[in-house]
């Protein structure tokens, strides 16, 4: 589950060079305090003529204005860290999108929208890949991404991946959870108590 994600950030404007120094501290410090088991946190910006190869590449969706991808093999709790970052992101700046896909399986339907943190199916993407799954006659997983789609409609985007095999990593152990709250939670659930990223008291990070 959960090989790599990639992730898309989409806004009308150029970030100005503050708001990106603001993303490089912030995914600076969460690569810092996070324990990370394959990649870390890694954006790039795209210039006009990445975003035009990028459509043609990409059955003609936009291209975004920066982009990244960080490998987590099976490691559940570094893509849901991932994606509480770009929650933090989509909500720091307003009129971003981000678009998610995760290659593993932790995002059910594959392909997410992000925007002000609130997550959407992304529906293209998703009858795309199941486009792609029925010239292959894979019936069974035309289900199962049919049944992840009508989940994520409802709201429920994820996999519910026991917490437990992460209690001993640092930043697990200084929240303070009991066995039994471990033994409960789902790496969703754990990944949302990490303050993720830590800020100051003027709101910028710290």
């Amino acid at each position: 589950m959960g090989r790599t994600i990639w992730y898309e950030l989409h806004s009308p404007r150029e970030l100005a060079w503050d708001e990106w120094k603001e993303i490089r501290a912030a995914s600076a410090i969460m690569n810092l305090r996070c324990t990370w088991t394959c990649e870390e946190l890694s954006f790039r910006f795209i210039d006009g003529g990445e975003r035009k190869e990028f459509a043609r590449d990409h059955h003609g969706d936009p291209g975004p204005n920066y982009w990244g991808l960080t490998k987590t093999a099976g490691d559940e709790l570094n893509t849901l860290l991932v994606v509480r970052f770009l929650v933090w992101l989509s909500k720091r700046f307003e009129n971003m999108t981000i678009r998610l896909h995760d290659e593993g399986g932790l995002i059910r339907c594959g392909y997410l929208f992000l925007r002000q943190g609130e997550f959407l199916p992304d529906e293209e993407r998703v009858e795309r890949q199941r486009r792609y799954l029925v010239s292959r006659t894979l019936g069974d997983f035309v289900v199962e991404l049919d049944a992840a789609r009508e989940d994520a409609r409802a709201g429920r985007f994820f996999d519910l991946a026991p917490a437990w095999e992460y209690r001993d990593r640092k930043e697990i152990v200084a929240l303070g959870l009991t066995d039994e709250e471990l033994r409960s939670f789902t790496v969703n659930d754990l990944a949302k108590r990490l303050p993720i990223p830590w800020f100051d008291t003027n709101g910028g990070v710290a």
